[in-house]
């Protein structure tokens, strides 16, 4: 990592460093509005405290004096944890989450907490009455994705270094493909969750993970494999004492990619399509044997996910909606569903069904309210779910599967209502725990066929998605089996490496700070 370099050969301090971050942050904040608080006095402080750190001798490792944003729903002594709730902006954490407090003893110094969607609910906007409306840096019209969006936003704008985010059904990766930055959902429980805040308090069928963002994978990789795991299992029993080990592949030879461009649920845009194909063939001209794997039972495992997180019949959400003063445009669908009784979102279902509705029909009918029965019955589910998946791979013998990150790049600011079903491309992996990354590979070419405007309310949503995206970031996902984080990463770097010899990748507006502005 060129900054990581610049600091250990003493070209940079620390102090320059994050100067320079809160400066572009002065520039580009008012129109993207990533963060949700700055900490500028107390990074400055931290900052000079590394910089005689390093002058004397004590480094701490290789994240030494490097600055980091993070998510806000992560806990910052002293700062609220919110999650975009104003219910919640009195109360103060007393401590840092665990992972952040591994990462501050291992050199880095937080420059703030970064945006996030009111609740953290929405999959493609950022939004919410508290701090407001984060933008999409390339083109401010557009989201920046969610629920990690104002950390995607803050990276791709050059006014943060490296992230923090959250993913329950991909906020890392959806924020991190809008935005042309990388992202990485670990396998679950390989990143501690203590301290960090959850709008569904004790679901545990799907499960949170923390995970690393950045705006390169050499840098998400540094970051991953240097936040001490030992650290994190001696004061987080979830966490498996697995170490971070980084994994060089010159070649893919050996390697078997199960690809597929289309999950038979959520038809991508083309862009996305052309994507997963190009890169394809770009793993196979480096050695790799492609598969071709399609996902099993799609519908099937969005039901079971949407029967998870509202097994409450939606009393949680409705009980922390009812006290806030206003409710962001995002969450109206959800403010609606949690206020009908469940009787009158059956025949809701049942009604859109028969008008040939049977995505959204599924969601509503998905979303009722079950006894402790019911629950263990979806958490067996969830189990067999997961050995289904890894015996399909192991069947096939597949090391990593592509795919879309999802059904489309980048959404118009408001438009985001009514496309619930669009993060079945991530979700997937969430409910398996597998670990999953993104990489931005090209951008949305003129050439690019659009969707026709025609079908269910969600494809004609999609249509108009498709024809306000050109020039738009595109990325692939990469799924990774448990614990496999390394090859995982490493196959991301040489699709990246790919990208930017060969194809056209949308790169993030600025890379690395302009250190003048701070001299």
């Amino acid at each position: 990592m060129e900054l990581a370099a610049e600091l250990a050969a003493g070209s940079l301090r620390s102090v320059e460093l994050v100067e320079a971050l809160f400066a572009r942050a002065d520039a580009t904040e008012p129109v993207v509005g990533g963060y949700a608080i700055q900490r500028r006095e107390e990074a400055l402080r931290e900052a000079a405290a590394r910089d005689a750190e390093r002058r004397a001798g004590r480094v701490r490792g290789p994240l030494h004096g490097l600055p980091l944003t993070v998510k806000e729903n992560l806990d910052l002594e002293g700062q609220p944890t919110t999650l975009g709730l104003a219910a919640r902006r009195g109360e103060r954490a007393s401590a840092d989450a665990l992972i952040v407090s591994v990462a501050k003893r291992a050199g880095m110094i937080v420059l703030g907490k970064s945006n996030l969607p009111q609740a953290l609910v929405s999959g493609m906007e950022c939004d919410n009455p508290l701090f407001g409306v984060t933008r999409n840096p390339h083109r401010a019209s557009h989201g920046p994705g969610g629920s990690s969006g104002g950390e995607a936003a803050l990276l791709a704008t050059g006014a943060s270094v490296l992230g923090l985010g959250t993913d329950l059904g991909g906020s890392i990766r959806s924020p991190a493909a809008y935005c042309g930055v990388t992202g990485l959902k670990p396998t679950l429980g390989r990143w501690s969750t203590r301290g960090v805040r959850s709008f569904l308090p004790g679901q545990e069928i799907v499960r949170s993970t923390v995970g690393p963002m950045a705006r390169t994978v050499a840098e998400l990789e540094l970051f991953f494999c240097s936040l001490s795991v030992a650290e994190q299992a001696a004061e987080d029993p979830l966490v498996a004492p697995v170490p971070h080990d980084s994994v060089r592949l010159a070649g893919l030879d050996g390697l078997r990619v199960g690809v597929f461009d289309h999950d038979g649920f959520l038809e991508p845009a083309a862009a996305i399509r052309r994507a997963v194909r190009d890169a394809a063939a770009a793993l196979a001209a480096r050695g790799a044997s492609l598969v071709d794997f399609p996902p099993e039972a799609q519908p099937e495992m969005l039901a079971l996910y949407v029967a998870a997180v509202s097994s409450d019949g939606l009393v949680t959400a409705r009980g922390a909606l009812a006290r806030e003063p206003s409710i962001a445009d995002t969450m109206r669908e959800l403010w609606w569903a949690s206020s009908v009784p469940e009787p009158l979102r059956r025949a809701g279902a049942l009604a859109l069904r028969a008008a040939g509705e049977r995505r959204l029909a599924g969601l509503i009918g998905a979303s009722r309210r079950r006894d402790v029965a019911g629950y263990w019955a979806l958490a067996e589910q969830r189990r067999a779910f997961a050995q289904r998946e890894l015996d399909r791979w192991n069947a096939a013998r597949i090391d990593v599967v592509l795919s879309p990150v999802g059904a489309t790049p980048a959404v118009p600011i408001g438009m985001s209502r009514g496309l619930a079903w669009a993060f079945s491309y991530t979700a997937r992996h969430n409910l398996s725990g597998f670990p999953a990354g993104v990489v931005s590979t090209s951008r949305v070419r003129a050439s690019d066929a659009l969707r026709p405007q025609r079908g269910d309310r969600i494809e004609r949503v999609l249509a108009r998605v498709d024809a306000a995206s050109r020039g738009l970031p595109v990325a692939v996902q990469l799924v990774g089996r448990p614990y496999a984080e390394p090859t995982l990463l490493a196959v991301l770097r040489h699709l990246e490496e790919w990208a930017r010899a060969e194809s056209d990748p949308c790169e993030v507006p600025v890379r690395v700070p302009v250190l003048a502005q701070a001299r």
